[in-house]
């Protein structure tokens, strides 16, 4: 159960980002892995002057998978990647789509959370409502069932006519 909540977790990881413009008209910025809330990674990075990503794919045809990562570029030529957790494409664009034009127009102070993927919302609420259904059956059996060392308490037996 530990194991399932952990990579669903993974799954719906948010990417929180900061950016302070400093005089050298270049920003310092931090950008944290969240889980339902929980700060899990952070990455800082100095001398930050833009934002771009990464798209990596492997195999052919139907079965290529693609993941991409969003990036800073330094003053300094290093680059530093925002998240490990962070890596559907299409919401990684939305970040650098957003970010970019702020960094461009030297907007001041950067503060923007990225949630998980409207698709993957549903699927975690879709598998806790099911978790907790048969959590609620169980608890029901185990406190309201019969005890089977009862003598008085009749199975069902569909063999037989009563």
């Amino acid at each position: 159960m530990v194991v399932v909540f952990l990579s669903l977790g993974l799954l719906v990881s948010s990417l929180a980002v900061r950016c302070d413009l400093q005089n050298d008209q270049v920003y310092t910025c931090q950008a944290r892995d969240t889980l339902f809330g929980v700060t899990i990674s952070e990455v800082s990075a100095e001398q930050v002057y833009d934002i771009a990503s990464e798209l990596t794919c492997k195999g052919a045809g139907p079965n290529k998978g693609c993941s991409a990562h969003a990036e800073f570029n330094t003053a300094t030529g290093e680059i530093i990647i925002l998240s490990a957790l962070y890596t559907n494409p299409d919401q990684v664009q939305k970040a650098v789509n957003a970010l970019k034009p702020l960094m461009a127009d030297k907007a001041t102070p950067i503060d923007m959370v990225f949630p998980p993927s409207t698709f993957t919302s549903i699927v975690l609420y879709s598998v806790i409502s099911c978790l907790f259904i048969l959590f609620v059956l169980f608890a029901f059996i185990f406190l309201f069932g019969k005890d089977p060392k009862d003598l008085e308490a009749r199975a069902i037996d569909l063999r037989r006519k009563n």
